[in-house]
């Protein structure tokens, strides 16, 4: 169908989103249904003054996500202001105006779903920085810089790590079981994603913990040390080679060498 022959008259029980995609966008085949729920809810949620505009903004902008993976992934942000200008029917959406949009929908989500703090800083850092290439004025967004992998390339990512210096001194037979660990306590909810900066190193203390219940020996303890030892030299050479953000590498990385100093202290009465 083309422009201009779109056809406005609302179809028996349809939703909101289900007619701006209809009547708003052009060109384009596939609706992104899996997210029709979520524009309703944050439509409805915040009662913005065009509503029409503001859902038109959000399914081209999630036409481009896809699914869970391609949101947390982040590259819809950059395609948003060119879909927008392809695709869009809705008078005054430009790609400056759905960028606001965006953001405003990664706030609400964020704290909607309950996500980690870090996505919500990652996504917010890609808007700004796709704000600077429309030539729109950044809101200042610290750097969040996160090169996402999926859990299947893990042995791949391990294998630049041990080619580098960084593994140097490091038992070979746990690069990829450490990494993977790593990997599946960083993975986005509903997905196969890792975000290596949303690693909760308290969390995975508790999970190693659990993990050796019941076989409190030397062995384990020995184990936990070396895991330990190598994230933290594997979340060093990340920040190194800025597959993820420095400051936030060498945070992860210090709490790694932490959880590894508390390990090899025994056990003892608390103090108060």
């Amino acid at each position: 169908m083309t422009r201009g022959h779109r056809n406005h008259r609302p179809a028996k029980g349809e939703t909101l989103a289900e007619r701006v995609w209809r009547t708003c966008t052009a060109g384009l085949a596939h609706a992104p249904a899996h997210w029709f729920d979520y524009v309703e809810r944050f439509v409805e949620d915040t009662r913005p003054a065009n509503p029409e505009l503001t859902c038109a903004a959000l399914l081209l902008a999630l036409d481009n996500a896809r699914d869970a993976d391609g949101f947390f992934e982040g590259s819809w942000i950059h395609l948003l202001p060119a879909h927008v200008y392809v695709h869009a029917e809705v008078p005054g959406l430009g790609g400056t105006r759905a960028l606001g949009v965006a953001e405003r929908f990664v706030r609400w989500i964020c704290a909607e779903e309950d996500l980690h703090g870090w996505d919500e800083r990652r996504l917010l850092y890609l808007l700004d920085q796709a704000r600077s290439s429309v030539g729109a004025k950044p809101r200042g967004a610290a750097p969040a810089r996160d090169r996402c992998v999926r859990l299947r390339d893990l042995p791949r990512l391990a294998d630049a790590f041990r080619a580098s210096p960084a593994s140097s001194g490091l038992p070979e037979e746990l690069l990829v079981p450490a990494i993977r660990i790593a990997g599946l306590t960083s993975v986005a909810p509903g997905t196969r994603l890792v975000r290596f900066g949303a690693l909760d190193v308290h969390e995975l203390a508790l999970l190693m913990a659990e993990a050796a219940r019941g076989e409190p020996d030397p062995v384990n303890a020995a184990f936990g040390r070396a895991v330990t030892a190598v994230l933290a030299a594997f979340y060093r050479w990340l920040g190194e080679t800025e597959r993820l953000e420095p400051s936030r590498a060498a945070e992860i990385a210090q709490g790694l060498a932490r959880m590894r100093a508390m390990a090899a202290v025994p056990a003892g009465p608390t103090r108060h």
